[in-house]
């Protein structure tokens, strides 16, 4: 009987990285691709559907005539902004059916592909734009609240990175930026509400 070899799954072989990079494309172009359904109503599983036909399509052109699983990682959800988790409305419910995306509405679209089981979620948070709203402009308070959202989770990034992680420099200059302390929550905290308050927004 043949022993089966062992497949490196470990970055260290360069085959491991190609495949996450292919399943990266792939989600990033069907999440470019849901993104230019999601206009004012739009029907919700309707986009969904289409989402998760068109990852499949994009999948089923790669590595053909390989032995190697390929499929969908994560589902296309389409999620307004009152729901926490990943939605994709039931086709058989006709309530959920029927739900249909509301102009200025916040939602996260979340989907994936996968190769070889290495898979490549990606999302994104966009607001549908009104039919009238003229070169697609957001209004004031809401625009407001977008940067405010977007600068704290820049921040909020960058203050979470550990001192210490210089990837060039001189011994020096590596060695100052190791002796730097983390931030403190309260510190953190300080700093985010003041980003918010720029904007007369609150956290």
């Amino acid at each position: 009987m043949a022993e089966e070899v062992a497949v490196d799954y470990s970055l260290n072989n360069p085959d491991t990285l190609t495949k996450y990079k292919v399943a990266a494309q792939i989600s990033q172009k069907a999440l470019e691709f849901v993104a230019g359904l999601c206009i004012e109503g739009a029907k919700i599983v309707d986009t969904c559907e289409r989402g998760d036909k068109f990852l499949e399509e994009e999948i089923s052109k790669v590595y053909k005539g390989k032995k190697i699983p390929k499929g969908i990682s994560h589902p296309t959800t389409v999620s307004p902004s009152s729901y926490v988790t990943p939605y994709t409305p039931l086709k058989t419910d006709a309530e959920e059916a029927a739900v249909a995306l509301k102009a200025g509405e916040v939602i996260k679209i979340q989907l994936g592909a996968q190769i070889d089981g290495l898979g490549a979620i990606v999302c994104d948070s966009i607001i549908i734009p009104a039919g009238k709203n003229d070169g697609d402009k957001i209004p004031g308070r809401q625009a407001d609240l977008l940067l405010a959202t977007h600068w704290a989770n820049e921040l909020l990034l960058r203050l979470m990175v550990p001192p210490g992680l210089v990837a060039s420099g001189t011994d020096e200059e590596k060695a100052k930026s190791q002796a730097v302390k983390p931030y403190s929550q309260s510190k953190i905290t300080q700093l985010l509400e003041k980003v918010a308050k720029s904007y007369d927004c609150n956290i």
